[in-house]
């Protein structure tokens, strides 16, 4: 969730200050990209990358010299990897909240804070962030309940494991359901 809160602002406040109406309208349509694709694809999409065999990530690291890393047959490369996938379906749906709020922004504000001798960084801190609260918190809402039910994604990418590694409340209860056959518990 912070990682998705962090990349949404970041490209967000990008796409704000430095793009034009038009190029900002590309921006977003290639940046949605990502959150329009089924979520089980993205997690067979991943698997793919992050394939210790054939896995374009782990060419890519032994390019640079880097051994090949486990990513979804070690405990802790698992985790990372379920992460790196969610965040990169979850950044384009907090990057669209946050450019929708830094949109409807009020220029006047900004004028006041320029003539009182607020530099950029000041301005972000005293001002565009404080009136993005309200929106900020609703976006963490939204995002933070899709986090918290993924299922899909983890089904396909590591499918709960190694261990339970990348158990979630939802993948706990299909295991319990479907592969300990007790569904009473489960329901």
């Amino acid at each position: 969730l912070a990682l998705q809160f962090a990349g949404g602002l970041a490209l967000a406040l990008f796409a704000w200050a430095m793009l034009g109406d038009r190029a900002r309208g590309a921006f977003v349509a290639t940046l949605l990209l990502p959150a329009i694709i089924a979520p089980i694809v993205v997690g067979l999409y991943f698997r793919i990358i992050y394939s210790t065999d054939y896995g374009v990530l782990n060419w890519l690291l032994q390019a640079v010299g880097i051994p090949a890393v486990p990513w979804t047959s070690d405990q802790h490369w698992a985790l990372v990897s379920v992460i790196l996938a969610s965040a990169w379906t979850g950044i384009p749906m907090m990057f669209l909240i946050l450019l929708g709020g830094l949109l409807n922004l009020p220029d006047d504000v900004y004028e006041a804070a320029r003539i009182d001798g607020a530099n950029p960084a000041q301005q972000l801190a005293f001002v565009t962030l404080p009136m993005l609260a309200p929106l900020i918190a609703i976006a963490l809402v939204l995002r933070f309940a899709d986090v918290f039910n993924v299922f899909d994604k983890i089904f396909a990418l590591t499918g709960g494991g190694p261990g339970i590694a990348t158990e979630t409340i939802p993948m706990r209860l299909y295991h319990m359901a479907f592969q300990d056959l007790d569904l009473g518990y489960a329901a």
